[in-house]
């Protein structure tokens, strides 16, 4: 089998698909190599020719059933009692991954002045009214690439005049400390992976924390070359005091209310983040925030989505999605049965020690 290695770029560049494929992984840490659980269905609207025209064509993507997941796993030797929450895993992760890759639209929730606005276009419409935002993001806003999103509606593409908003994304400092340690943990299970440890279904937490080390680091990487990103240290007495969840919300709380007060800034500031507590608890003490939740997946999904605040159309690569697919399960496989094509994209490689290299994975061609 010839194997590869490719940035995102050569990637696009040198792989075309069309035709029908079907998408599942494996992973060692709670799967054996041989095993592979299926993910969904991609549906390429267009031929060979078209394929070797344009790099990039349209495509519909059917994420994998709660029925088709539990399919899988019953014909593999794992733990019965796991499967559900294998299952959960699986649906969850393929929903963020569908938000990162701009197949699915992320709902806000504007809580601000204690007012609760659920409506896209409003809440776009009210964000770009500031000349500046100032995002103070945890691990979830930057999981989801919502700071990406953003920059992309309110600015980047953008021909409405007033949409043109500069935007600050600002990274308490606790939130990287959680996403160093979240690495170290990860670091640490990959090296006792590839000592010959028994995959076992009960590991598949790996899947949701995966995310929170290459998801956010791709994102930061991201912000950091078209937008100013700030790591706001603040509060250092309390540094020991940041261990469990309920702790770094009050911490990151606390960091935006500094940000603020010390900075002199009365609008434009917005806590993001996917948790709702969070963001309740935020608002009740006269801090802006902005909710970011997943929709829930349509039973089919397509490349190609209409941005109604900017009145465009954006198309979604399949290699974005097969790359991001990648970083969260390991090693995809992809078969077209017609063609008798197969390949494996690999992220977390064995001859890189498992090493998160956001920008570098490896392709083997059956």
């Amino acid at each position: 089998m010839n194997r590869r290695s490719l940035k995102l770029s050569e990637f696009i560049a040198e792989y075309r698909f069309w035709d029908e494929w079907e998408v599942s992984y494996t992973d060692g840490t709670h799967l054996k190599k041989s095993e592979y659980v299926k993910l969904g269905n991609i549906s390429i609207d267009g031929n060979e020719e078209s394929a070797q025209d344009h790099l990039i064509l349209p495509f519909t993507f059917k994420p994998v059933t709660s029925r088709e997941i539990e399919c899988s796993f019953s014909k593999l030797s794992v733990e019965k009692e796991q499967v559900h929450r294998a299952k959960e895993a699986i649906s969850s992760q393929l929903a963020d991954s569908m938000i990162r890759t701009g197949l699915l639209r992320p709902e806000f929730c504007m809580m601000e002045d204690r007012i609760f606005k659920m409506e896209f276009r409003e809440v776009m419409k009210r964000l770009s009214e500031h000349h500046y935002l100032i995002l103070v993001v945890d691990t979830s806003a930057l999981r989801r690439g919502v700071t990406s999103f953003l920059h992309n509606t309110l600015s980047k593409f953008s021909h409405i005049p007033y949409s043109n908003v500069l935007i600050w994304t600002v990274v308490p400092v606790f939130v990287m400390t959680e996403v160093q340690r979240q690495a170290k943990d990860l670091s640490d299970k990959w090296v006792k992976s590839s000592r010959g440890t028994q995959p076992h279904l009960g590991k598949c937490d790996i899947l949701s924390q995966r995310p929170q080390v290459t998801c956010i680091s791709r994102e930061l990487n991201h912000i950091y070359q078209w937008r100013p990103l700030e790591i706001f240290t603040t509060l250092s007495e309390h540094f020991g005091q940041s261990n469990g969840k309920s702790s770094i919300d009050r911490l990151i709380i606390e960091s935006t209310k500094n940000l603020k007060r010390d900075r002199g800034l009365q609008q434009g500031v917005f806590l993001l983040t996917g948790d709702k507590d969070m963001a309740s608890l935020a608002t009740l003490e006269n801090l802006d925030s902005l909710h970011i939740d997943v929709p829930r997946p349509p039973t089919e999904v397509s490349s190609i989505r209409y941005d109604s605040h900017n009145e465009r159309i954006v198309l979604t690569p399949i290699h974005y999605l097969l790359w991001d697919l990648a970083q969260v399960f390991s090693t995809i496989r992809l078969v077209n049965k017609e063609q008798s094509r197969t390949y494996k994209i690999l992220y977390y490689s064995e001859s890189r020690g498992g090493f998160f290299a956001h920008d570098v994975m490896e392709i083997c061609e059956d």
